[in-house]
């Protein structure tokens, strides 16, 4: 009896420590703009420290706070950015396992150019928050290049990728309805996780993370809607995943 115990105290640890949900590692901070006042609506990015590859990203709340959590250990950047505003970054951040860190607010100034001749480039934010929906700009944005529209889900505030399990999940709740263009896509979980695996982010113009959707759409998205829109200038032909 004592023998079997051990093994399943052996067998438990092992779990845990090979369980990457088990990391409840946590960072948090605020961005604020000139005399620290909050900036509510800003784009913060986790990125890499290796490579700068896009870990998560979110936007800023209504105080100018933020907050990453199910962080694993190791070494990252911090970066924020904001219409009308110099970007800004943070030192290299080392996190360990279970730790809960504290960033420094991160400051954004105003750009100031003085030109004889000016021309206007705009670039959509890779996040965007809308009154029912929020709403990721994949195209032109370089975090997502070369990437799948299920790495696009799983760095996006408030989606939780179940690779293992092949599920989705908004804002900690299951039931949430995939559409493309606008359609509701019937397919079972576990086909559409594996569709989204293999579509590549460059065929798609943004996606739209519907958490409180308009009277015309069904009831049956209990966590609310991912709807995948196509660029309109796709290639002729024929592709798909085996």
């Amino acid at each position: 009896m004592l023998h079997y115990q051990r093994v399943l105290l052996f067998i438990s640890v092992i779990f845990f420590v090979n369980n990457p949900l088990s990391s409840q590692s946590k960072l948090q901070g605020s961005v604020v703009k000139d005399k620290h006042q909050p900036l509510p609506g800003a784009t913060v990015l986790l990125l890499n420290s290796k490579d700068s590859s896009l870990v998560k990203g979110l936007l800023s709340a209504t105080d100018g706070n933020y907050f990453f959590e199910k962080i694993a250990p190791g070494s990252y950047i911090l970066a924020a950015s904001y219409s009308g505003y110099k970007q800004a970054y943070t030192p290299v951040i080392t996190v360990a396992e279970n730790e809960s860190r504290i960033i420094d607010p991160l400051t954004l100034t105003e750009k100031s150019n003085t030109l004889e001749g000016v021309t206007v480039a705009a670039r959509r934010p890779l996040f965007e928050q809308k009154i029912d929906r929020m709403v990721i700009n994949v195209a032109n944005n370089i975090t997502a290049a070369g990437s799948t529209v299920l790495d696009v889900l799983e760095r996006s505030p408030g989606v939780v990728v179940d690779r293992q399990n092949n599920s989705l999940s908004i804002n900690g709740k299951s039931g949430v309805v995939v559409m493309i263009n606008g359609r509701i896509n019937h397919m079972p979980v576990t086909a559409l996780v594996q569709m989204l695996a293999g579509m590549p982010s460059d065929n798609v113009e943004k996606v739209e993370l519907i958490t409180t959707p308009p009277a015309n759409f069904d009831a049956e998205g209990n966590a609310g809607y991912i709807n995948i829109v196509l660029k309109k200038n796709m290639q002729l032909g024929t592709n798909g995943s085996y």
